[in-house]
């Protein structure tokens, strides 16, 4: 029965042995990485513009014919944090490896070495 590899981190222990194979299965692992780090750093700058849009970054309205000041929302801010939320978790998906990337890397080894033959997702 051959390995079956169903993540990057694993596919680049079992290729490493191999100097034309094991650079393309950490190019995909640095993509992995990457795409990751993305979502990660857009989704904490949007929460943060999110919750800075009520609180520190909220408008400060005082009246001066009642005397009393209170803060709204600065819905442009909010907005912001909502869009970077998004575009970042796409641009972040898009970054990742597909599928099909870890398939030709795998058929790559086959390839190369097929008394150690390894399979995606236990398929044949």
């Amino acid at each position: 029965m051959r390995p079956s590899v169903d993540e990057l981190g694993q596919l680049v222990d079992l290729v490493k042995t191999d100097p034309t194979v094991y650079p393309l299965a950490q190019h995909l692992a640095s993509k992995q990485v990457h795409g990751i780090t993305t979502i990660a750093a857009t989704a904490m700058a949007g929460a943060i513009l999110m919750i800075g849009s009520v609180t520190f970054l909220a408008h400060h309205d005082c009246s001066s014919f009642t005397g009393s000041c209170s803060y709204s929302t600065s819905w442009p801010i909010l907005g912001l944090g909502a869009g970077t939320m998004a575009v970042g978790g796409f641009i972040g998906s898009w970054m990742l490896p597909r599928r099909g990337e870890l398939r030709n890397v795998v058929e790559h080894w086959n390839d190369r070495h097929p008394d150690e033959a390894l399979t995606v997702d236990g398929a044949k």
